[in-house]
């Protein structure tokens, strides 16, 4: 997870720390038993090689539900697209909830693009802890 979770992935999810991250899965794997977050690691099929996660947190627990990130070798290739499709199915199935909410930072048009590809609908504006962040929604089909 770690060796994957790159400078640039670091640098897009404002994560300066490794160590923050490796704090943040052990907390998110606990918060997972309590059923408050729904975490998935998204696998390369071929090489059976761990790229990226998608979490989708409790909706009381956090302001922004969605939490992912994909290394950059595997940008562009479709492998988030399929990984957000089958976490978004499977959390819609099993929470019973109607809807997940993105923030994303405004420099980040990558990954804003990408939730828009996949039919998240731009809800306003919020400020987070590195500024101007969209807020997304997507709903339940």
């Amino acid at each position: 997870y770690l060796d994957m979770f790159s400078a640039p992935v670091r640098a897009l999810v404002g994560v300066n720390c490794l160590d923050w991250e490796k704090e943040y899965l052990y907390t998110q794997l606990q918060k997972m038993n309590e059923k408050k977050t729904i975490f998935f690691c998204v696998f390369e099929k071929q090489k059976e090689q761990l790229i990226g996660a998608i979490e989708i947190r409790d909706a009381q627990e956090s302001r922004g539900q969605l939490y992912c990130w994909l290394n950059e070798q595997y940008w562009g290739k479709g492998y988030f697209s399929q990984a957000l499709s089958l976490a978004t199915k499977y959390y819609f199935e099993n929470a019973k909830r109607s809807w997940i909410s993105a923030h994303v930072d405004y420099m980040n048009k990558r990954s804003y693009y990408a939730l828009k590809k996949h039919g998240f609908a731009d809800e306003c504006f919020v400020l987070g802890c590195q500024g101007k962040q969209y807020r997304l929604i997507l709903r339940a089909k």
